[in-house]
């Protein structure tokens, strides 16, 4: 949306311009949960993750979605003691950096080329209520580099020493 040279405004512009305040006064933007959409993630079944995206492109219109991030939440029925681990079949080919977010704790790890499973987290101490999980590559969400395992799967088990 721009102006023209006289500083005008092109007249389509000026129609999608008013079409959109007329909408927002019949039907004002409410506040939206700031949590990605999420995969559930029951106790003690690898399940894969929500696969969410940053675009890149040349231009305005064209596109490329770059897989960044994997989200599940884990509905948890009682206070306990848990642990994280990943699957992915085949094996990594290379090592992938990632950040993990689970609600407001954020840590890093690498999960290890030539590995098809590993340990993310022991002995999480969680209360019972619905936890979100998120897992990234590094760096601020619209510079992230492309996740090269989008189908890697997530289980959440009771922690037994």
């Amino acid at each position: 949306i721009g102006l023209k040279g006289d500083g005008s405004i092109v007249p389509f512009e000026e129609e999608v311009l008013l079409g959109i305040g007329k909408r927002l006064r019949e039907k004002p933007l409410e506040a939206e949960d700031p949590r990605l959409p999420s995969a559930d993630l029951p106790l003690g079944t690898p399940t894969f993750g929500s696969v969410h995206y940053r675009y890149g492109g040349t231009d305005y219109y064209t596109y490329k979605p770059i897989a960044t991030t994997l989200a599940w939440k884990a509905a948890l029925e009682e206070n306990g003691t848990y642990s994280l681990v990943w699957e992915h079949e085949p094996p990594l080919e290379e090592a992938v950096k990632v950040q993990i977010r689970l609600d407001e704790l954020l840590w890093h790890a690498t999960l290890q080329a030539g590995q098809r499973s590993g340990i993310l987290a022991e002995e999480l101490h969680l209360r019972s209520g619905t936890h979100q999980l998120e897992v990234s590559t590094v760096g601020e969400p619209m510079k992230r580099t492309e996740l090269t395992c989008p189908d890697l799967m997530m289980t959440m088990k009771e922690y037994k020493q």
